[in-house]
């Protein structure tokens, strides 16, 4: 099972990020960018994928860490090649 999709939506620095067509037959898949450009907050999204929401502690601006804007709930949605979806919002 290999990533084909990977959207995310108002999650640290992206507003609205879509990665998509990651061909199936690709060995190997880069990220490259300057620094400050969003390469880690794309794999801090996977790491958010499987924490619970509700174990995430509120900073003293009422947003957590993940959390763009406060009032815009994150939103990381990935699609497989065996067509499953993994959505959390």
């Amino acid at each position: 099972m290999r990533i084909t999709n990977l959207k995310i939506e108002n999650f640290k620095r992206f507003t609205d990020l879509s990665i998509n067509q990651i061909p199936e037959s690709a060995k190997l898949v880069l990220l490259i960018g300057s620094n400050g450009s969003g390469k880690s907050s794309v794999f801090d999204a996977f790491d958010w994928l499987k924490k619970d929401l509700y174990s995430i502690e509120k900073g003293a601006d009422g947003k957590d860490y993940y959390q763009k804007e406060v009032g815009a709930e994150p939103v990381v949605k990935i699609s497989f090649s065996d067509g499953n979806t993994i959505k959390k919002d």
